[in-house]
């Protein structure tokens, strides 16, 4: 019987040991954040505080109040191509969060193409991958979570921005190829 030989592993490159204390960092904050409980419905506002020569007790003036009013738009409004805040559906629970996602022509062209961004600004998976955004809240994409919509699907949310042409192609590239072959190119 022949000897197995013994495996030997490398230190990971220091770019790699970095990136992996980033993303760390992050995922004890989110769950740091997550054990604090929520504020139950119907519970204790603060207190306002007393008004003073220098505080204001007015309400935000009628401009702010309307645009605030008018923030989220039917599905009309968010167009392929954008980059958007969305808003869980009716249907979905209470503890559904607001999401960032990117939107896109569906490549055989009828609805959309929903590809989420991560809560984190590090990839953690195969599946993920640095957009071209600067925001922490839109550096990583979701490939593996990326999901066809129909046109009549009901997105409300806000548009963020657009993402130029390239950037669409380019995603549209990375999201073929994800789900072909489960690897990025």
């Amino acid at each position: 019987m022949m000897p197995i030989s013994r495996l030997t592993r490398s230190a990971p490159e220091p770019w790699m040991q970095e990136r992996l204390e980033r993303w760390c960092r992050e995922w004890d904050i989110e769950r740091a954040l997550a054990a604090i409980p929520p504020t139950p419905a119907g519970g204790t506002p603060m207190p306002p505080e007393p008004a003073s020569p220098q505080t204001s007790t007015c309400a935000p003036p009628p401009p702010l109040a309307r645009a605030a009013a008018d923030l989220i738009r039917p599905a009309a409004w968010l167009q392929p191509g954008s980059v958007a805040l969305l808003v869980p559906g009716p249907r979905d629970t209470p503890e559904s969060p607001p999401f960032y996602a990117a939107l896109l022509d569906a490549p055989k062209g009828s609805g959309c193409l929903l590809i989420p961004f991560s809560r984190f600004s590090e990839p953690a998976t195969p599946g993920e991958c640095f957009s071209t955004l600067d925001a922490p809240a839109l550096r990583v994409l979701c490939l593996w979570n990326g999901r066809l919509l129909p046109g009549d699907a009901p997105l409300r949310g806000w548009q963020l921005c657009r993402l130029a042409p390239s950037a669409q192609e380019r995603l549209h590239r990375l999201w073929q190829s994800y789900t072909a072959t489960g690897r990025l190119p």
